[in-house]
């Protein structure tokens, strides 16, 4: 019997989720918002994930989706609500993130059902993979990368003291439980803004533009010449093609040269071939002889001119900023050991997420930390051939 009762509810639920993409969809029509069609379609599976597909070939360039100035979700337009409907001061306001400032407006939004909004907050994901997310034993035990900790605590600190100061106290709850799930809710919405925040000149946070914060991320090798998303004066927040896509190719924007530290913070993925890829650590974690205390970064142009500079052999060379010059009086096979050793530490992360147990608990974020520590040891191999003689 459970499998038919599996069935069902799972029909259920994607009837409903269909009715809200239908009411988003109208929505954006009320507000004009249709040109998009011509170029594109919007695909959603039922792992959650959605994309959008080349509905006829799309040169470089073509604008690909305008969303007029009204739709756009702004830092600044959270601020004056909040503060004219009383949930923050205006002396408070400096002192909240942007980004919280979002979350908190979204978070009262979702209360109200006769919201402007609500077509759009019904259709934002309900679950998210962002690492401050991820249980700490997984983070001790299988992420290499320097002061994620610090990072994760500290986001998930000001997230408990930003609802509990501003949003909590106006909820009636009488348990627990009940303080959770609010949390939980508001937590939600803050993953949706960190993750979907688009950059917008003059605001305290960006904007959220709804419909054009689903595109997803492609990494490109080289920076773009000039911005392909942003405002636009006159035709409001527009989307371009930063290449050329043909006829049923996925159509991606690019978030900018980020490493896939930055992508499994923010945005809960990472890329299996990312050109902005790096790796942090503190090399006397690895090596105790060497007597730096600074944050070393590794990337595919190699290390960071801190530990060059340390692994000198000519005093004389360590003010040097040109890289060539370092790399030519620095100890390489130091440079190469540094490397063994973080592909030894690697390997070990590796090998321990090949676990069964692990990846029927938690296999989309198990799935994401292996991409993750695979895509270091490519760093380091890259690394590997750059300093060896």
């Amino acid at each position: 019997m459970c499998g038919p009762r599996r069935r069902r509810k799972r029909n259920a639920a994607m009837e409903t989720a269909n009715a809200r993409w239908s009411r988003f969809h109208r929505w954006l029509e009320s507000q004009q918002v249709t040109s998009w069609k011509k170029h594109l379609s919007l695909e959603r599976y039922e792992n959650g994930y959605r994309t959008f597909h080349a509905k006829e070939f799309i040169a470089k360039g073509t604008a690909l989706l305008e969303i007029p100035g009204h739709l756009l979700i702004t830092g600044n337009k959270a601020a004056k609500w909040l503060e004219k409907n009383e949930w923050i001061r205006a002396e408070e306001i400096a002192r909240i993130p942007g980004i919280m400032l979002i979350s908190m407006y979204l978070f009262v939004l979702s209360k109200q059902t006769d919201s402007f909004w609500k077509p759009y907050l019904d259709v934002l994901p309900a679950s998210y993979d962002l690492l401050f997310l991820f249980r700490d034993e997984l983070l001790l035990s299988y992420v290499t990368e320097a002061d994620i900790m610090q990072k994760v605590q500290a986001t998930r600190h000001s997230l408990r003291d930003i609802f509990q100061r501003y949003l909590a106290r106006r909820w009636n709850y009488d348990s627990r439980a009940k303080w959770n799930a609010l949390f939980k809710e508001f937590v939600r919405y803050y993953c949706a803004v960190v993750s979907r925040i688009c950059f917008l000149p003059g605001d305290i946070a960006g904007a959220l533009v709804p419909l054009g914060d689903m595109f997803n991320h492609e990494a490109v090798s080289s920076p773009l010449e000039h911005r392909y998303v942003g405002w636009e004066s006159g035709k409001g927040y527009v989307f371009r093609a930063h290449r050329n896509f043909h006829v049923g190719a996925e159509v991606f924007v690019s978030y900018g040269a980020c490493s896939n530290t930055e992508l499994a913070l923010w945005y809960g993925f990472t890329l299996k071939e990312n050109p902005w890829d790096s790796l942090s650590f503190y090399v006397h974690e690895l090596d105790k002889d060497i007597l730096l205390s600074e944050l070393v970064t590794l990337d595919r142009q190699g290390f960071s001119l801190n530990i060059l500079r340390a692994l000198c052999k000519d005093d004389s060379c360590k003010e040097a900023q040109d890289v060539d010059t370092l790399i030519c009086a620095t100890d390489r096979a130091k440079l190469y050991e540094i490397c063994l050793l973080l592909e030894s530490r690697e390997n070990k992360v590796v090998a321990a997420l090949d676990n069964r147990n692990l990846m029927e608990r938690e296999p989309t974020r198990v799935v994401l930390l292996q991409s993750w520590a695979l895509s270091r040891m490519q760093v380091v191999n890259i690394a590997k051939h750059m300093y060896l003689w």
